[in-house]
């Protein structure tokens, strides 16, 4: 018959009764056979609820809706086979691009079909830890079909063009640049520190706004740092300074507050001005060689975040050419490496900055890192208790890193080791009581232990510290919807995309907020005493 009419129908009738199982299961099988798989699983989902799973003729429609998402998941209606089946479809899946195992580069639409299965039987289950991961993994595969996807997509492209640029937290800011060992302006904002302490102050009357801006930024004033900036450019049109001569008399100024502009426009997710000042910056004539390197590899890693890899990857290499020498550009390359998931190849670049920086923490304990993903994604469970053991002697080797501490402790969470976990977490928090992510890295600990009340709070006073902590607002979002406080979630989620830089980030969190909206249309739909029985029989529990 006409699907469309189907669809129409079983629509009216559900605006009449939103509890009508056999119009749930009609209008199923319509979304299935236009290939609408989001509506498809919010009624299957809805029904299969309804019905607890209990009428052989809902389950065959959900062995046909699941059958059409993962292709070869249902046997005969055996649902622990599902999972079974699941598993063994994704058991060399490690990441997007299916580096693990030849078979899932061959089938990687099969793999996000496999997530999105194996996701929504762990919720039906209570492992609401899990399914979240796999819903979040799905949507963020590159070969995922969903209209979902594409939809979030969309919002956040829609979203990146109104958003208004922030500026981060100013321990964002502080944390990102000592990533740098060579960052010209970190040096010379140092430098100037320095001769303020030493010598009379500097006169602000004569000062260049360049320079106001480097006072402003050792003076934690990261606003003014822009505006300053601002000013010094004001009459640049042109890497030769033609629209103004004060700017043609002082041209390496030029230079370095161009580098430091598109930084601060970086920081901000203000990509297409950052891009445009480091381009500006490289291509100045008066810019001098760690300016540039330091463009180059700030450069490198916008183009990541516009998911251009190729001219990513061209940046470092050109910086490697002007200064071969350059720890900060083997750091950096190894970060964006590792975030690939190209594991041997971000263990040589480390291995090189290290080599040329051996007193460097970030550069060894990144090393560290990289070392354990790859023994973990190998599931070598004797290389995997070797790379935590020579993590732990590094982290020993550097005792006032925080951030050694705070991803040991992560490491050792991931090894059940809770109560060390713990101990190294309260080691980086004293060693950095600003840092809020160390408070949701501990927070998430206790997920870890089923103590998600415990985990709420330090959502909590991760945000006191920090009012523009992101991942601080999606984790508790995220916390939320598992004790089904999804009004409230929506509300976290909302504040997270405000403060979310780049339309990767967008895409995943309105994702989420997305699926949380959904899941409040289920329960609107099921009423209150469906609901509450749910509850009280488990759904939505962190396991």
């Amino acid at each position: 018959g006409n699907v469309e009419k189907v669809i129409e129908e079983c629509t009216k009738a559900l605006d009449l009764d939103p509890k009508y199982v056999k119009a749930l299961t009609l209008r199923c099988k319509a979304w299935e056979r236009q290939d609408n798989l989001e509506e498809a699983l919010f009624d299957i989902t809805t029904t299969c609820i309804l019905d607890k799973f209990r009428t052989s003729s809902i389950m065959e429609t959900a062995d046909r809706i699941l059958k059409e998402i993962a292709l070869e998941a249902f046997n005969a209606g055996n649902h622990e086979e599902v999972l079974t089946q699941c598993n063994m479809e994704l058991k060399g899946y490690d990441s997007p691009s299916g580096e693990g195992d030849e078979s899932v580069q061959e089938k990687k639409e099969e793999v996000a079909k496999a997530l999105l299965l194996r996701g929504t039987w762990l919720f039906l289950m209570g492992d609401g830890a899990k399914a979240l991961k796999d819903f979040t993994a799905c949507i963020e595969h590159p070969d995922a079909n969903l209209k979902m996807i594409r939809n979030s997509m969309r919002k956040a492209k829609a979203y990146m063009k109104t958003r208004v640029p922030l500026l981060p937290s100013k321990y964002f800011i502080q944390n990102y640049l000592s990533s740098f060992l060579e960052d010209p302006i970190v040096e010379e904002a140092k430098a100037l520190n320095a001769n303020v302490h030493e010598e009379e102050a500097v006169d602000d009357t004569n000062s260049g706004h360049y320079l106001k801006a480097l006072e402003a930024f050792n003076a934690g004033n990261h606003e003014e740092v822009l505006t300053q900036c601002n000013m010094e450019l004001k009459g640049y049109d042109s890497p030769s300074g033609e629209g103004d001569e004060s700017v043609q008399e002082k041209k390496e100024e030029v230079a370095k507050a161009l580098l430091l502009r598109g930084t601060w426009l970086f920081l901000m997710g203000d990509g297409a001005k950052a891009l445009k000042d480091f381009t500006a910056c490289i291509e100045h004539p008066d810019a001098n060689l760690k300016v540039k390197v330091n463009a180059l590899i700030k450069r490198a890693c916008q183009h990541l975040q516009d998911e251009d890899v190729e001219s990513c990857f061209a940046d470092f290499d050109r910086a490697l050419k002007l200064d071969p020498s350059n720890g900060d550009v083997f750091h950096h390359r190894g970060q964006v490496m590792m975030l690939l998931e190209k594991y041997d190849k971000a263990v040589s670049d480390f291995d090189k900055a290290a080599a040329l920086h051996p007193s460097f923490p970030p550069t060894q304990i990144q090393k560290r890192l990289v070392e354990y993903r790859r023994a973990f994604r190998e599931q070598n469970l004797e290389k995997v208790s070797a790379c935590a053991a020579r993590f732990r002697e590094t982290v020993d080797k550097f005792p006032s890193s925080s951030d050694g501490c705070s991803i040991f402790g992560q490491i050792l969470a991931d090894l059940n080791e809770y109560q060390q976990a713990e101990e190294y977490m309260e080691r980086a928090h004293k060693l950095n009581p600003e840092d809020a992510m160390i408070l949701v890295h501990r927070g998430l600990i206790k997920v870890q232990t089923n103590n998600t009340d415990e985990a709420v709070k330090y959502m909590k006073k991760a945000l006191e510290i920090d009012p523009k902590c992101e991942f601080a607002y999606e984790t508790w979002a995220t916390l939320e919807v598992q004790r089904n406080n999804l009004e409230y979630a929506v509300e976290l989620y909302d504040k997270a995309i405000e403060l979310a830089k780049v339309e990767i980030e967008l895409t995943h969190l309105i994702s989420l907020r997305d699926a949380a909206v959904t899941q409040i249309k289920i329960r609107e739909k099921l009423g209150t005493t469906v609901v509450s029985s749910l509850a009280s029989a488990g759904l939505g529990k962190v396991n």
